[in-house]
């Protein structure tokens, strides 16, 4: 039957100057043109069938953007989501790996 439907997942993928690994924190393109950009986990990088690279995300949320009892909260501080979301690799921006 070869290969055909099937999706290969992989542990880290090269992307312009950089390498992304799962696990890796990365910057996706915002929404809307003037936004921060949107902040992640890569859970997972996959091939589809047409050879088209995606990332498995999972999002990291932003103070403001969380509703939460925490009284004393910096500005700076992000939060892990239990939220994911697949997006073509060209979508990052950039990345660091921990």
């Amino acid at each position: 039957m070869g290969d055909a439907g099937v999706v290969r997942a992989y542990p880290r993928c090269k992307l312009d100057a950089y390498v992304v690994h799962t696990g890796s924190y990365v910057y996706l393109q915002p929404l809307s043109k003037g936004d921060f950009m949107e902040m992640g986990i890569a859970d997972g990088l996959y091939v589809n069938t047409e050879g088209e690279k995606s990332v498995y995300v999972r999002w990291l949320w932003r103070a403001d953007g969380v509703t939460h009892p925490l009284k004393d909260c910096h500005a700076k501080e992000v939060f892990l989501s239990n939220c994911w979301d697949m997006f073509s690799i060209t979508a990052i921006e950039g990345c660091e790996i921990c």
